[in-house]
């Protein structure tokens, strides 16, 4: 699903008109696809764009089952896991965006974590990958807050003055 949002914003969204494009899409888990003048590039093994699979540190344990991954930090399941862990309480992904609004403490901790582990991945991407534009997309892209406080972070993250010019969609 992750090549497919990276293809179609790149020949019909947001990315029409970047050669190189990388799409990520934020949701239950986290994924991403780079297009290249209008193909999916899929690497030899059809992993390009794996990002929620970027190590990062820490001891929360991925979907994949390694620890340190973005998606362990990131991902909208993950991220209920960590609440229910502090809280014993369940939620969906709104109730977190509604409870960080409200300025629950476990919730703005949880989301600012995630919020730093996206960064690193987005910085990781436009220093390992250079694409001429990142696309955020996916349910959780519509959290406004998390998406502010990743992009904001993502400059102080990046080694080359050249990379901060890049376009975060």
């Amino acid at each position: 699903d992750a090549h497919c949002f990276a293809l179609a914003e790149a020949v019909a969204g947001v990315g029409r008109g970047y050669n190189a494009v990388f799409g990520m899409t934020l949701g239950t888990g986290i994924g991403g696809g780079l297009v290249m003048s209008g193909e999916i590039d899929r690497g030899a093994t059809n992993t390009v764009g794996e990002i929620g699979h970027i190590y990062i540190g820490g001891e929360s344990v991925c979907s994949c089952g390694k620890r340190g991954h973005v998606e362990a930090r990131a991902g909208g399941h993950k991220m209920m896991e960590q609440y229910y862990r502090l809280t014993g309480k369940k939620l969906v992904e709104l109730d977190l965006e509604r409870l960080y609004q409200q300025d629950d403490k476990n919730a703005r901790a949880i989301v600012h974590d995630a919020a730093f582990a996206l960064a690193a991945a987005i910085s990781n991407t436009l220093v390992l990958m250079n694409p001429d534009c990142v696309i955020l997309g996916g349910g959780i892209s519509r959290f406004h807050e998390l998406v502010a406080l990743t992009k904001k972070q993502v400059p102080a993250l990046l080694p080359f003055p050249s990379l901060k010019k890049t376009p975060i969609l």
